[in-house]
């Protein structure tokens, strides 16, 4: 479950500042369209939905899908983490955020690929730590 948040994390905070630098800060910002935005990802970022979408046999809509629920994710928590005032209130918003990311996958691709792409996500950040550390 570690790997899981450190993961969530630092994705959410390549997402954050990616989109930080795009979309003008109002209350009622929107998400730009996923295309836009996968075109703008970071290399690595790319590399590991390009990876994922090949070991699980993603379509391109699958994948796309995929990114922009991430993303979503991203730039809501980066919302909500703006107004939190103490760490509580911090690890409230990230489990909140979790917890709705999950039934957003679960809605989008159904229990049995949504658990595959949360467990292929799981894999990869612990090969990425494991890759780290050598």
């Amino acid at each position: 479950m570690r790997t899981l948040k450190f993961f969530t994390v630092i994705g959410m905070l390549l997402v954050s500042f990616l989109l930080s630098a795009q979309v003008p800060a109002t209350p009622q910002t929107q998400i730009p369209a996923a295309p836009k935005v996968i075109k703008k990802l970071p290399e690595k970022q790319q590399a590991m939905y390009d990876q994922m979408a090949a070991d699980l046999k993603l379509t391109e809509e699958q994948k796309t899908k995929a990114i922009e629920l991430a993303m979503e994710r991203a730039v809501s928590l980066n919302e909500k983490m703006k107004t939190a005032t103490t760490d509580e209130q911090k690890a409230e918003f990230k489990k909140a955020s979790s917890v709705e990311y999950n039934k957003k996958l679960d809605d989008a691709f159904g229990a049995e690929l949504a658990g595959k792409l949360k467990t292929w996500q799981k894999e990869y950040t612990l090969k990425q730590k494991a890759a780290q550390t050598k």
